[in-house]
């Protein structure tokens, strides 16, 4: 369990998701290209690389932990 459990109840509805603007999420993590300010580009296609490296991995009998910074 990660952060224990206030942690958990706090970030529950946390998702990893495509989105391009601040209008695209409500606190959830969009994955892209950071090239312009404000906006996050080509999201679809970096969610989709992302999904598939961890869906490779856990094929593999791998552990997959996400670093967020």
């Amino acid at each position: 369990m990660l952060g224990g459990p206030e942690f958990n109840k706090k970030w529950q509805g946390i998702r990893i998701h495509a989105g391009n603007t601040a209008k695209d999420t409500q606190g959830c993590i969009l994955v892209g290209e950071n090239k312009e300010v404000g906006k996050v580009l080509n999201s679809r296609k970096w969610l989709y690389e992302l999904k598939h490296r961890i869906v490779e991995a856990k094929d593999r009998g791998e552990a997959v932990w996400l670093t967020i910074r």
